[in-house]
């Protein structure tokens, strides 16, 4: 079953990368005000990054578990219905005895960052589990760059968030 789920998986990310590379470009999208010409954009993969935003931190790493966000999923971790050409990754404990919910969303050059944010803040759930959550206003929504991150935890989001930060430095 999971070799299936991780098939499917594939072959959505594949479809997803093919459709985009094949869009053509309306130039309707408006620009985010915060993305001037210069400012920081992180590279590398977004998993390496999600490994960069625990250190030392109290996590332990064999309990988490990386999602690769689809169409079908992205609801459910992020608040958005459609990634709309954005790739995304979420890591979550396998045994969720507290809330916790790290995700990142690589955007599209030209989106409207501070646009995507806000419907992320508005429109997540941070109680999606059955016993456990966050309250909104603790719910951390920032960007370096073109990279939205998005952190549901009542005890360490503050050290992802300046891990996070310390990456465009």
């Amino acid at each position: 079953m999971k070799l299936k789920k991780l098939i499917v998986s594939v072959l959505v990310i594949a479809l997803v990368f093919g459709a985009v590379a094949c869009k053509k470009d309306d130039g309707k999208d408006i620009p985010d005000k915060g993305q001037e010409q210069g400012k920081k954009e992180l590279t590398g993969s977004l998993e390496d990054i999600m490994k960069s935003l625990y250190k030392d931190t109290e996590v332990n790493a064999e309990m988490l578990q990386n999602t690769v966000l689809t169409d079908e999923n992205s609801s459910y971790f992020s608040g958005l219905e459609k990634l709309n050409g954005a790739e995304g990754l979420a890591s979550e404990m396998m045994i969720n005895v507290a809330a916790h919910s790290v995700v990142l969303l690589r955007v599209k050059d030209g989106a409207n960052v501070e646009a995507i944010k806000a419907e992320i803040k508005e429109k997540v759930d941070p109680r999606k589990w059955i016993c456990v959550g966050v309250e909104r206003e603790k719910l951390i929504v920032d960007n370096i760059g073109n990279t939205i991150i998005l952190i549901i935890d009542n005890n360490i989001s503050e050290k992802i968030h300046e891990n996070f930060l310390e990456l465009a430095k």
